[in-house]
């Protein structure tokens, strides 16, 4: 899905929230979760918005990476909101 999307988005394709949302989960459930990161950084690049499903897909990849201080950080972030 990543891949998909990444060549849909060199062909020009801007995404929306859902869509990164939607590509955080597969990456997330393809053991990529390491890619959740850099997607997250892309969106925030593209001038999008986080949403609380944004947060909640960030904070569970750091967990399932064992990066708990970063998934603090988020919910500190959230909290912040």
């Amino acid at each position: 899905c990543v891949s998909f999307f990444e060549n849909f988005v060199k062909g020009g394709f801007v995404p929306d929230v859902e869509t990164m949302n939607t590509v955080m989960r597969s990456s997330i459930m393809a053991d990529r979760c390491e890619k959740c990161e850099d997607l997250y950084d892309y969106m925030r690049m593209l001038g999008l918005v986080p949403n609380m499903q944004t947060f909640s897909l960030l904070i569970e990849s750091y967990g399932k990476q064992g990066k708990y201080v970063r998934a603090q950080s988020v919910v500190n972030q959230m909290q912040s909101l």
